[in-house]
C-alpha cells in the first residue's frame, strides 16, 4: 500500500467520523430543542390555570363578601381594583417576555438562554413574593376581616378581649407558615420544576457545542 492509497483511506475515515459527528450534534439538538419546548408549551399552560384558580378563588371570596353583607368603600374598591389589574400586568408581561424569542434549533442556544434568564427572574420575584408578601397580605386580609366584621356587626375594636386578639395573632402565624409552605410548592410544581428543566437543557446544549 502506498503513501497516496493510505492518505485516501484516511482522508474517508475522518469524513465519514466527522459526518457522524454531525448528525449525533444535530440529533443532540432536536431532542434538546423538543425538551425545551415542551417546558415552554407546560409553562404557558400553567400560567393560564394559575389566572383561573385565582379568579375562581377571588370570585368565590367576593360572593361570600357578598352573602354576609359586606360593604365596600371607593378607597377599597379602588385597591382591589388596582391588585387586579397589577396581577393581570404581571402576568401578560411573563407571557410576552417568555415567548418573545422564538425557540427553533437555528438560534436554540441563544432564545434558550434568554428563556432561563428571563424565567429566572421572575422565579426570584414568586420567591420573596411567597417569603414577604403571601404572610403580609394573609394576615392583613385577617386583620381587616376582622376589622370589617367588628364595623359591620356594631362591635367596637378597642373592646374585644385580650384573649380574643391572642386567637387572631395565632391564627395569623399558623396561616402565615402554612401560606408559605403551600405557596412555594404551588410554585415549584407550576413552574419550578420546568425551570429547572430548561437549565438543564442549557446546560447540555452549551457541553455539546
Amino acid at each position: 500500500m502506498n503513501f497516496d492509497e493510505l492518505k485516501h483511506i484516511w482522508k474517508a475515515h475522518t469524513d465519514q467520523h466527522e459526518s457522524e459527528s454531525r448528525v449525533s450534534i444535530s440529533e443532540i439538538q432536536r431532542m434538546i430543542h423538543s425538551r425545551s419546548q415542551s417546558a415552554l408549551v407546560k409553562i404557558n399552560r400553567n400560567m393560564v390555570l394559575d389566572l383561573i384558580a385565582m379568579t375562581v378563588v377571588g370570585g368565590a371570596l367576593i360572593f361570600w363578601m357578598w352573602r354576609n353583607d359586606f360593604s365596600f368603600n371607593m378607597t377599597e374598591i379602588l385597591v382591589m381594583s388596582a391588585i387586579l389589574i397589577g396581577i393581570g400586568l404581571f402576568y401578560w408581561q411573563k407571557y410576552r417576555l417568555l415567548n418573545r424569542p422564538s425557540l427553533t434549533t437555528d438560534n436554540l442556544k441563544d432564545s434558550l438562554a434568554e428563556i432561563t434568564r428571563v424565567l429566572g427572574i421572575f422565579m426570584k420575584i414568586y420567591f420573596y413574593s411567597i417569603v414577604i408578601l403571601v404572610p403580609l397580605l394573609g394576615s392583613g386580609g385577617i386583620l381587616y376581616g376582622f376589622y370589617k366584621g367588628g364595623n359591620q356587626s356594631g362591635r367596637d375594636m378597642e373592646n374585644i378581649p385580650t384573649e380574643v386578639w391572642g386567637v387572631v395573632g395565632v391564627t395569623m402565624i399558623v396561616y402565615s407558615a402554612l401560606a408559605i409552605l403551600a405557596s412555594r410548592w404551588y410554585v415549584n410544581r407550576l413552574f419550578g420544576v420546568h425551570y429547572r428543566e430548561l437549565n438543564l437543557c442549557l446546560q447540555e446544549l452549551e457541553e455539546h457545542h
